[in-house]
C-alpha cells in the first residue's frame, strides 16, 4: 500500500513538473527576446558594465532553458507509452552523430564504434538516450590528450544487449558513480579537464560536496548542463526493462552502459 503511494506521489510530482516547465516556457521566451534586442540595439555599444550584467542575466536565461526542456523531455518519456519496434542501433547512431558533428568537430574528438546489432525499443527515445550518452563523453575532455569514445555492444544475457559509450576522459570514482544518474545533478569540471575551474563539486540539489558529477556541461558550449540526461538515460533504460551504470572506460575514464532487448 505505501509502495503504491509512493508511486502515486512520484507521478504527481512529474506531472506538476512537466506543467511547470510548460508554463515557464513561455514568459522566459520574452525575456530572451528583450535581452536578444537589448544585445543587438542601434544605440551604440553599451557601456562595460552594462554589457557585463546583460551577459550574466543571457547566461542565466539559457540555464533556465536547459532546465525546462530537459524537465519536459523527461517527463515526456516517462509519460508516453513506448513504442515498441525494431531498431537498427547502427543506423541510430549515424543519425545522432550527423547531430552532434559541429561539437564533435570543436572539441577535436574521435568517434569510433564496433558493429551495432539490432533492439527493439522506442525509437524516439532510444535516440535521445544514445545522444545523451554521446553528449556526456564530449563534455568531459582531459587537458593532456584527445578526446576519444568508443560505441560498442556486448551480450548482457536474458535476451539483453549492453549498449556501451566509452570515453578516455577523467573518469568517475566507483563510490559516486550512482549519484550521476539522479537528477539535476552536474559534474564541475575538475583541475585536469579543459576548461576546469576547481576540484570538488558539490551535487546540486543535495548539497554533498565533493561529488563527482556526470553531465557537467553543454559540449562545445561551456554552459552547464541540467544534470537530467543521465537521469534520461536510466529512465529509458528501465522502460525497456533495463538498467543503466557507469563503469571504468579508456585509460582512466568512464563508460556509461544500459541495456536494451535484442531484437528478434
Amino acid at each position: 500500500m505505501q509502495e503504491m503511494e509512493e508511486l502515486e506521489q512520484a507521478r504527481a510530482l512529474k506531472r506538476f513538473a512537466l506543467i511547470a516547465a510548460h508554463d515557464l516556457a513561455q514568459p522566459l521566451n520574452t525575456v530572451e527576446g528583450a535581452l536578444a534586442a537589448l544585445a543587438g540595439g542601434e544605440g551604440g555599444a553599451l557601456p562595460p558594465e552594462a554589457a557585463e550584467l546583460l551577459d550574466l542575466a543571457a547566461a542565466a536565461a539559457a540555464r533556465m532553458r536547459l532546465r525546462i526542456d530537459a524537465l519536459m523531455d523527461e517527463a515526456r518519456a516517462e509519460a508516453a507509452p513506448p513504442a515498441f519496434a525494431r531498431v537498427e542501433l547502427d543506423a541510430l547512431l549515424s543519425g545522432c552523430l550527423q547531430d552532434l558533428a559541429p561539437v564533435i568537430r570543436a572539441a577535436g574528438a574521435e568517434i569510433r564504434a564496433g558493429p551495432l546489432p539490432a533492439v527493439r525499443g522506442d525509437l524516439a527515445l532510444l535516440g535521445q538516450a544514445l545522444q545523451n550518452m554521446l553528449a556526456n563523453a564530449l563534455a568531459h575532455q582531459r587537458r593532456d590528450r584527445r578526446l576519444l569514445a568508443v560505441v560498442e555492444a556486448r551480450a548482457a544475457g536474458g535476451g539483453m544487449v549492453a549498449l556501451r559509450v566509452a570515453d578516455n576522459g577523467p573518469g568517475v570514482p566507483p563510490e559516486r558513480r550512482a549519484a550521476a544518474f539522479e537528477p539535476f545533478t552536474r559534474l564541475q569540471p575538475g583541475a585536469e579537464q579543459v576548461g576546469a575551474e576547481q576540484a570538488g563539486a558539490e551535487l546540486v540539489g543535495t548539497g554533498r560536496p565533493g561529488t563527482e558529477q556526470v553531465g557537467a556541461e553543454q559540449p562545445g558550449t561551456g554552459q552547464a548542463g541540467a544534470g537530467l540526461g543521465l537521469a534520461l538515460c536510466a529512465l529509458v533504460a528501465a522502460r525497456h526493462g533495463g538498467r543503466a551504470w557507469i563503469e571504468d572506460g579508456i585509460d582512466g575514464g568512464a563508460a556509461v552502459a544500459l541495456t536494451l532487448p535484442r531484437a528478434d
